[in-house]
Protein backbone atom coordinates (compact mmCIF):
# COMPACT_ATOMS: atom_id res chain seq x y z
CA UNK A 1 0.00 0.00 0.00
CA UNK A 2 1.42 3.04 -0.75
CA UNK A 3 1.77 6.26 1.14
CA UNK A 4 0.25 9.44 0.84
CA UNK A 5 2.96 12.63 0.11
CA UNK A 6 3.45 14.31 3.71
CA UNK A 7 2.40 17.87 2.16
CA UNK A 8 -0.95 18.09 0.58
CA UNK A 9 -1.16 21.58 0.87
CA UNK A 10 -0.21 22.77 -2.19
CA UNK A 11 2.80 25.05 -0.60
CA UNK A 12 6.65 24.84 -1.50
CA UNK A 13 8.74 23.50 1.50
CA UNK A 14 10.59 26.42 3.84
CA UNK A 15 13.92 26.45 2.29
CA UNK A 16 12.26 26.87 -1.43
CA UNK A 17 9.75 29.53 -0.05
CA UNK A 18 13.57 31.44 1.10
CA UNK A 19 15.77 30.66 -2.16
CA UNK A 20 12.72 31.67 -4.49
CA UNK A 21 11.93 35.37 -2.05
CA UNK A 22 16.05 35.93 -2.64
CA UNK A 23 15.54 35.36 -6.25
CA UNK A 24 12.90 37.51 -6.66
CA UNK A 25 14.09 40.32 -4.45
CA UNK A 26 17.45 40.06 -6.82
CA UNK A 27 15.36 40.18 -9.82
CA UNK A 28 13.28 42.88 -8.54
CA UNK A 29 17.02 45.14 -7.31
CA UNK A 30 18.00 44.53 -10.91
CA UNK A 31 15.30 45.48 -12.93
CA UNK A 32 14.87 48.66 -10.43
CA UNK A 33 18.92 49.53 -10.71
CA UNK A 34 17.99 49.21 -14.66
CA UNK A 35 15.78 51.76 -14.60
CA UNK A 36 17.49 54.20 -11.97
CA UNK A 37 21.04 53.64 -14.59
CA UNK A 38 18.91 54.60 -17.12
CA UNK A 39 17.23 58.01 -15.61
CA UNK A 40 21.18 58.87 -14.76
CA UNK A 41 22.75 58.42 -17.93
CA UNK A 42 20.37 60.48 -19.82
CA UNK A 43 20.13 63.21 -17.04
CA UNK A 44 16.37 62.51 -15.55
CA UNK A 45 18.60 62.05 -12.28
CA UNK A 46 20.61 64.83 -12.45
CA UNK A 47 24.46 64.78 -10.82
CA UNK A 48 24.41 65.47 -7.49
CA UNK A 49 21.05 64.16 -6.86
CA UNK A 50 20.21 62.35 -3.45
CA UNK A 51 18.36 58.81 -4.15
CA UNK A 52 16.27 58.76 -1.10
CA UNK A 53 15.41 54.96 -0.41
CA UNK A 54 11.89 55.79 0.79
CA UNK A 55 10.65 57.73 -1.57
CA UNK A 56 12.26 55.45 -4.34
CA UNK A 57 10.57 52.27 -2.61
CA UNK A 58 7.20 54.62 -2.88
CA UNK A 59 8.02 55.22 -6.54
CA UNK A 60 8.42 51.92 -7.18
CA UNK A 61 5.78 50.33 -5.00
CA UNK A 62 8.39 47.61 -3.31
CA UNK A 63 9.89 47.68 0.36
CA UNK A 64 13.48 49.45 0.95
CA UNK A 65 14.94 46.06 0.55
CA UNK A 66 15.12 45.97 -3.25
CA UNK A 67 15.74 49.65 -3.62
CA UNK A 68 18.68 49.09 -1.10
CA UNK A 69 20.15 46.52 -3.41
CA UNK A 70 20.07 48.22 -6.40
CA UNK A 71 21.94 51.03 -5.22
CA UNK A 72 24.37 49.00 -4.56
CA UNK A 73 24.27 47.90 -7.78
CA UNK A 74 24.87 51.16 -8.99
CA UNK A 75 27.34 51.69 -6.36
CA UNK A 76 29.50 48.67 -7.65
CA UNK A 77 29.19 50.45 -11.69
CA UNK A 78 30.34 53.67 -10.22
CA UNK A 79 27.19 55.38 -11.15
CA UNK A 80 26.29 55.85 -7.52
CA UNK A 81 28.07 56.76 -4.34
CA UNK A 82 26.81 55.54 -1.00
CA UNK A 83 27.50 57.66 2.38
CA UNK A 84 26.86 55.85 5.45
CA UNK A 85 25.68 59.29 6.74
CA UNK A 86 25.08 61.34 3.52
CA UNK A 87 22.87 58.17 1.89
CA UNK A 88 23.51 57.79 -2.07
CA UNK A 89 23.69 60.62 -4.58
CA UNK A 90 24.64 60.82 -8.04
CA UNK A 91 28.84 61.51 -8.67
CA UNK A 92 29.11 65.24 -10.22
CA UNK A 93 31.78 64.73 -13.12
CA UNK A 94 34.88 66.09 -12.26
CA UNK A 95 37.92 66.67 -14.50
CA UNK A 96 40.15 65.03 -12.11
CA UNK A 97 38.14 61.76 -11.91
CA UNK A 98 37.59 61.80 -15.31
CA UNK A 99 41.76 61.85 -15.78
CA UNK A 100 41.65 59.28 -12.54
CA UNK A 101 39.48 57.09 -14.26
CA UNK A 102 40.87 57.25 -18.18
CA UNK A 103 44.55 56.96 -16.76
CA UNK A 104 43.55 53.33 -14.74
CA UNK A 105 42.22 52.38 -18.43
CA UNK A 106 44.92 53.12 -20.40
CA UNK A 107 47.27 51.66 -18.16
CA UNK A 108 45.33 48.27 -17.96
CA UNK A 109 45.25 48.59 -21.65
CA UNK A 110 48.03 46.16 -22.64
CA UNK A 111 47.00 43.08 -19.47
CA UNK A 112 43.21 43.48 -20.76
CA UNK A 113 44.98 42.85 -25.20
CA UNK A 114 47.22 40.37 -23.25
CA UNK A 115 44.04 38.18 -21.32
CA UNK A 116 42.07 38.01 -24.41
CA UNK A 117 44.16 37.02 -27.03
CA UNK A 118 42.09 34.16 -29.06
CA UNK A 119 39.39 34.36 -26.56
CA UNK A 120 36.82 36.37 -28.48
CA UNK A 121 33.97 34.03 -29.50
CA UNK A 122 32.66 34.12 -33.16
CA UNK A 123 29.57 34.89 -31.08
CA UNK A 124 30.83 38.01 -29.36
CA UNK A 125 32.17 39.33 -32.76
CA UNK A 126 28.85 38.84 -34.83
CA UNK A 127 27.55 40.78 -31.37
CA UNK A 128 29.78 43.67 -31.16
CA UNK A 129 29.55 44.09 -35.10
CA UNK A 130 25.88 44.32 -34.74
CA UNK A 131 25.73 47.24 -32.12
CA UNK A 132 28.25 49.00 -33.84
CA UNK A 133 26.24 49.14 -36.84
CA UNK A 134 23.50 50.14 -34.91
CA UNK A 135 25.80 52.87 -33.27
CA UNK A 136 26.28 54.25 -37.14
CA UNK A 137 22.96 54.08 -37.70
CA UNK A 138 21.49 56.39 -34.49
CA UNK A 139 20.97 59.84 -33.80
CA UNK A 140 19.76 59.44 -30.83
CA UNK A 141 21.53 60.03 -28.14
CA UNK A 142 20.61 57.38 -25.38
CA UNK A 143 19.88 54.21 -28.33
CA UNK A 144 24.14 55.20 -29.43
CA UNK A 145 24.82 55.28 -25.59
CA UNK A 146 23.15 51.85 -25.50
CA UNK A 147 24.59 50.25 -28.59
CA UNK A 148 27.81 51.33 -27.75
CA UNK A 149 27.77 49.50 -24.16
CA UNK A 150 26.47 46.27 -25.71
CA UNK A 151 29.52 46.48 -28.22
CA UNK A 152 32.10 46.55 -25.81
CA UNK A 153 30.05 44.45 -23.22
CA UNK A 154 30.57 41.51 -25.62
CA UNK A 155 34.15 42.20 -26.50
CA UNK A 156 34.37 42.15 -22.55
CA UNK A 157 33.70 39.03 -22.31
CA UNK A 158 36.43 37.35 -23.62
CA UNK A 159 38.69 38.64 -21.20
CA UNK A 160 40.19 35.41 -19.32
CA UNK A 161 41.47 36.77 -16.14
CA UNK A 162 37.86 37.26 -13.90
CA UNK A 163 39.06 39.85 -11.59
CA UNK A 164 40.62 42.05 -14.56
CA UNK A 165 37.40 41.54 -16.19
CA UNK A 166 35.50 43.16 -12.91
CA UNK A 167 37.82 46.00 -12.88
CA UNK A 168 37.98 46.45 -16.22
CA UNK A 169 33.53 46.39 -16.68
CA UNK A 170 33.43 48.73 -13.43
CA UNK A 171 35.99 51.19 -14.85
CA UNK A 172 33.72 51.21 -18.36
CA UNK A 173 30.22 51.73 -16.11
CA UNK A 174 31.98 54.62 -14.44
CA UNK A 175 33.52 55.80 -17.99
CA UNK A 176 29.73 55.77 -18.82
CA UNK A 177 28.95 59.08 -17.09
CA UNK A 178 31.05 61.00 -18.78
CA UNK A 179 30.48 59.42 -22.56
CA UNK A 180 26.88 60.30 -21.99
CA UNK A 181 27.81 63.77 -21.04
CA UNK A 182 30.23 64.69 -24.08
CA UNK A 183 27.52 63.20 -27.01
CA UNK A 184 25.91 66.41 -27.30
CA UNK A 185 29.58 68.05 -28.32
CA UNK A 186 30.85 64.66 -30.74
CA UNK A 187 28.49 64.84 -33.17
CA UNK A 188 31.08 64.62 -36.08
CA UNK A 189 33.09 62.28 -33.81
CA UNK A 190 30.77 59.51 -33.52
CA UNK A 191 31.73 58.46 -37.04
CA UNK A 192 35.02 58.26 -35.88
CA UNK A 193 34.29 56.28 -33.30
CA UNK A 194 32.79 53.50 -35.09
CA UNK A 195 35.77 53.27 -37.15
CA UNK A 196 37.87 52.75 -34.17
CA UNK A 197 35.29 50.22 -33.23
CA UNK A 198 35.18 48.29 -36.19
CA UNK A 199 39.52 48.13 -36.00
CA UNK A 200 39.09 46.99 -32.11
CA UNK A 201 36.70 44.31 -33.52
CA UNK A 202 39.03 43.17 -36.01
CA UNK A 203 41.86 42.83 -33.68
CA UNK A 204 39.99 41.00 -31.79
CA UNK A 205 39.16 38.64 -34.34
CA UNK A 206 42.76 38.29 -35.14
CA UNK A 207 44.15 37.99 -31.98
CA UNK A 208 47.18 39.98 -32.02
CA UNK A 209 47.94 41.50 -28.25
CA UNK A 210 49.48 44.44 -29.91
CA UNK A 211 47.31 45.43 -31.82
CA UNK A 212 44.41 44.64 -29.33
CA UNK A 213 46.24 47.07 -27.16
CA UNK A 214 46.63 49.78 -29.67
CA UNK A 215 43.53 50.12 -31.28
CA UNK A 216 42.55 50.12 -27.22
CA UNK A 217 44.69 53.19 -26.23
CA UNK A 218 43.57 54.66 -29.91
CA UNK A 219 40.29 54.62 -28.76
CA UNK A 220 40.09 55.75 -24.98
CA UNK A 221 42.55 58.50 -25.77
CA UNK A 222 40.15 59.88 -28.07
CA UNK A 223 37.12 59.15 -26.09
CA UNK A 224 38.98 61.17 -23.46
CA UNK A 225 39.75 64.20 -25.33
CA UNK A 226 36.07 64.41 -26.38
CA UNK A 227 35.02 63.83 -22.37
CA UNK A 228 37.42 66.66 -21.83
CA UNK A 229 36.54 69.02 -24.21
CA UNK A 230 32.55 68.49 -22.87
CA UNK A 231 33.56 69.15 -19.61
CA UNK A 232 35.34 72.25 -20.40
CA UNK A 233 32.25 73.13 -22.17
CA UNK A 234 29.85 72.71 -19.13
CA UNK A 235 32.13 74.63 -16.85
CA UNK A 236 32.46 77.68 -19.36
CA UNK A 237 28.75 77.73 -19.65
CA UNK A 238 28.47 77.64 -16.19
CA UNK A 239 30.73 80.71 -15.45
CA UNK A 240 28.84 82.69 -17.42
CA UNK A 241 26.20 85.29 -15.52
CA UNK A 242 22.91 84.05 -14.56
CA UNK A 243 23.66 80.01 -15.59
CA UNK A 244 24.10 79.08 -12.47
CA UNK A 245 21.42 80.32 -11.40
CA UNK A 246 19.09 78.73 -13.51
CA UNK A 247 21.05 75.20 -13.08
CA UNK A 248 20.26 75.53 -9.29
CA UNK A 249 17.13 76.12 -10.57
CA UNK A 250 16.23 72.82 -13.00
CA UNK A 251 18.21 70.80 -10.10
CA UNK A 252 15.58 71.98 -7.79
CA UNK A 253 12.72 71.52 -9.85
CA UNK A 254 14.17 67.74 -10.44
CA UNK A 255 14.57 67.23 -7.33
CA UNK A 256 10.50 67.87 -6.63
CA UNK A 257 9.81 65.43 -9.12
CA UNK A 258 10.73 62.41 -6.61
CA UNK A 259 14.28 61.44 -6.84
CA UNK A 260 15.90 64.40 -3.93
CA UNK A 261 15.97 63.73 -0.49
Amino acid sequence: MTSEPERSDGLLPPGEIDGRAGSLRRSMAQEIASDLRSAILKGGIPAGAKLNQLRLAEQFEVSTTPVREALRLLEAQGLVRIDTYAGATVPVPTLDDLMSLYRIRLALCRPVAESVVLRATPEQLARANTANQQLAASNDDSAWLEANQRLHGALDEAIGDRRLAQLWRHLSAASAIYVNLSLPHRTAARQGAHSEHARLIEAYANGDAASIEEALVEHLTNTFEGCKLALEHRDDLAAEPGVIARSQAAEDARAERGFGS
